[in-house]
């Protein structure tokens, strides 16, 4: 009788021009028809009132499930954030005990759910990680990577959206590593995980991938590969290159298993403990495919130096496969000469040694790279060993494809390469370059092999100008030239 009278009253107010006031003793009245939801905004966003019952009068909007009135009495309040904390304290505790219910009103806990990720998102970065670790440890309850696919279906999509559980941030990892484990929404959750940018779950992640591609019947996606390249993991790094050695996988499957391999090199995790690396890669230096061979070839001198440098040249067998690369044969031999024996500039330990056995090897693919290396030096004081081969008529067709050249026409080249490069460094020296214009033109004389004389001269300048009149318009471009000094 009481209720039913206080409700009359409330509508007499009204009708009567009246503005009732709503009260904690009364909240829940209020919240029954729009104008008393209404007024429970205007209530909530005053910070007049004491915080624990503007949080009472939020409680009161949610259990009718006024969604707007909700939102507008966070958006109006000027104390929006100490608001927002108070509600999440007492709101998401709420979602979090229906989470545990054994069998929860699926309507209920999907608006509460809703109410608990609304908060979550308007609560501050440093206040978030308390509720998502009490609300990831409620949807997750009681799973383990040996739970069934039936059991983490049943409990997991009953109290969150997929596309929430992003929003658990890093406590929810364990849970998304779970579902990811027995095949649910991969793609979803393994872009929320790696955006987490921490590498203990990017492991963990590979080992999941590792778990899902364990049947040999599975056709491995290849974001698969770009997965386990995020890990830097030594066991990761050797799982990728045990997909390039995999004979049953397509090449071009193989030469991106591998690449992405090879970019974790580099990593300090992964380069403390290299044994296994080095006996997989081994193993690309007998490929019969030229790119795998040379990849092989390429990070064997990268970790081992040139300790690997007999295997190197067991494996460069003058077979006639290196025309068939997808890659240029005469780059490759470039790339590995100035990135691989002269790294940084620099030959690596033992580099001349090795380059002078070349040079004496009767192998043409030897000979070939010991002259190209010469090149890549820069060193015309090194000029000299290449005077022995500039009157030899060694055919290269079955290095790079062209059965007119020969290895005196290579060695014609590298030799002028050489005296090219030494009047970069006069001009340079004279101010005639700049630095940068100076390391451009020798790259260009550099990687110009097949080409002598004046032609080789005019290529070289041509190729220059170019790229010099490109880099300036890029530059002009980016400062927005130099009379308006606008940005495009």
């Amino acid at each position: 009788m009481k209720k039913t009278a206080f409700v009359v009253g409330l509508v007499f107010a009204w009708l009567a021009g009246c503005t009732p006031t709503p009260k904690p003793s009364n909240f829940d009245e209020f919240a029954k028809n729009e104008k008393g939801a209404a007024l429970l905004v205007e209530y909530i966003s005053n910070p007049k009132h004491a915080m624990q019952d503007r949080v009472k009068a939020m409680k009161a909007l949610m259990a009718r499930k006024w969604d707007i009135q909700v939102l507008r009495g966070l958006g109006k309040s000027p104390d929006k954030a100490a608001l927002t904390e108070a509600v999440a304290k007492a709101v998401i505790p709420i979602y979090v005990k229906l989470c545990m219910e054994k069998n929860p009103n699926l309507e209920d806990i999907a608006y509460y759910r809703d109410q608990a990720f609304r908060l979550l998102e308007f609560l501050p970065k440093d206040k978030k990680p308390p509720y998502q670790k009490q609300i990831a440890n409620a949807v997750f309850h009681g799973l383990t990577f040996n739970s069934s696919a039936d059991e983490i279906k049943n409990r997991v999509t009953k109290r969150i959206m997929v596309s929430q559980i992003r929003e658990l941030g890093k406590p929810g990892a364990r849970g998304a590593l779970i579902m990811i484990h027995h095949g649910f929404d991969i793609r979803e959750l393994v872009g929320y995980l790696l955006d987490l940018k921490d590498n203990a779950i990017n492991v963990q992640l590979f080992k999941q991938i590792q778990h899902i591609t364990a049947n040999p019947r599975v056709k491995i996606p290849r974001y698969y590969l770009d997965i386990v390249g995020q890990a830097k993991d030594i066991h990761a790094l050797e799982w990728l290159l045990d997909r390039a050695l995999d004979p049953n996988q397509e090449p071009e499957f193989q030469n991106y298993a591998f690449n992405t391999a090879v970019n974790m090199i580099d990593h300090k995790l992964v380069k403390s403990d290299i044994p296994g690396v080095v006996k997989r890669l081994e193993k690309f230096l007998d490929a019969y495919d030229p790119d795998l061979r040379w990849s092989g070839i390429y990070y064997m001198v990268y970790v081992e130096g040139t300790k690997a440098m007999p295997l190197v040249m067991k494996a460069l067998k003058d077979d006639g496969t290196y025309p068939q690369a997808q890659e240029d044969p005469m780059k490759t031999m470039v790339d590995f000469c100035d990135q691989v024996m002269f790294e940084k500039g620099k030959p690596i330990p033992g580099a001349w040694e090795w380059i002078r056995k070349l040079l004496k090897s009767r192998n043409k693919v030897h000979k070939a790279l010991g002259v190209i290396c010469v090149k890549a030096s820069k060193d015309m004081k090194k000029a000299n060993l290449l005077k022995p081969f500039l009157k030899s008529r060694i055919n290269l067709g079955s290095v790079f494809g062209d059965d007119k050249f020969t290895l005196g026409m290579l060695t014609t080249n590298c030799l002028q390469g050489l005296k090219m490069m030494h009047q970069v460094d006069l001009d340079l020296a004279a101010k005639k370059l700049t630095p940068k214009q100076a390391k451009l033109k020798k790259l260009i004389i550099m990687v110009i092999l097949d080409k002598r004389g004046t032609d080789y001269a005019k290529w070289v300048k041509k190729d220059f100008a170019a790229q010099v009149k490109t880099t300036k318009k890029a530059s002009k471009k980016g400062s927005g030239g130099k009379k308006s000094h606008k940005k495009h």
